[in-house]
Formats: structure tokens, sequence, C-alpha cells
């Protein structure tokens, strides 16, 4: 399922034509997409990414149904930079929390590095979105408390780099 927002404005209007062609462009079975979510403090102070809801109510998209291919979302760094007129420029993380088993069935080997380039594959031809980094592992969530394990059938990916935007105003 592909979460979109109903009315988007700014750096989200970018975030979810982005999120749409991923959707799209991957054939990835029972995978969910979000657009930018939160960081925040869950009840156990533990620091999660949230997707926002309505009223009060968040959900945590650390992968943790194990029936489920994976999932990916956005997530902003808190600081933003004026770059001219209405431009701003953000420092923006798409994450990719993936069962390699479910994704592709019937292969016996870790095939990290073929999904990866079938997501750098669906990412190709937007210009909003400068990647700069790229990061695997653990390491790729390491800005949220987790106790997930990068070992097959499981892996995660970090996409990193600067997104331009104009606010709607």
């Amino acid at each position: 399922m592909n979460n979109l927002k109903a009315n988007t404005f700014g750096i989200d209007k970018v975030i979810q034509d982005i999120q749409s062609k991923i959707y799209a462009r991957l054939e990835f079975d029972n995978i969910e997409g979000y657009g930018r979510v939160y960081t925040i403090l869950n009840k156990e102070n533990k620091t999660i990414p949230a997707h926002f809801i309505g009223g009060e109510d968040y959900k945590d998209v650390l992968f943790s149904d194990i029936n489920q291919s994976g999932n990916f979302f956005f997530y902003e760094e808190s600081n933003s930079k004026k770059v001219n007129g209405s431009e701003y420029e953000s420092k923006v993380h798409l994450v990719f929390q993936l069962n390699l088993t479910k994704i592709k069935q019937g292969i016996d080997y870790r095939n990290d590095e073929e999904i990866r380039a079938e997501i750098e594959k669906a990412l190709f031809g937007q210009t909003r979105f400068v990647i700069e980094e790229f990061t695997r592992g653990i390491d790729a969530l390491k800005d949220f408390d987790n106790d997930l394990r990068d070992m097959q059938p499981y892996c995660f990916f970090r996409f990193s780099g600067k997104m331009r935007y104009q606010l709607n105003c």
C-alpha cells in the first residue's frame, strides 16, 4: 500500500511525487510506501520514525511485520536552508527496510545489491532529490532506537542527499 497525503505543500509535495514514482516502478509485492515521517519519542522514550495518521495518532514504521515484504519512508533533518526567493533546501534520507526472500522468492543467495540496483533505477530521472550518500546495514537506521538485525533475510538501505522545494504560498 502506498500511503499518500490528500494535500501536499512544500517538501511534502516533492517527496510524494518521488514516493509515487518509486512505488509504481518497483515491482515488490506487499511493500508499504510512506512519504515524510516524523522522528518522535514514543511512550517508552525511544526515538522512532512515525507516520502521522491523524488527531494525535502516529504509526511506528520501523520494520516489525514478518509477513510484509518491507517498506520505505523519507525523513528530513531539522534544518532547512533558504537558497533563493521561496526555494529551500533540506537534507533528506530515504530508508528501505526489506525482507529479501519475500521481495524475490526462490533466490537462495543474498541479493541485496540486485535490490539496491532496482531501487536506484526507480530513483533515476528525478532531479529534486540529489543523492550524495548511500548507507547499508544497521547504520541505515542509526537515527532510531531499534533492535533490528541486518541479517538474511532482512536488509536496510538509506539514500541521503539534498532536496530542493518551494513553499506553496
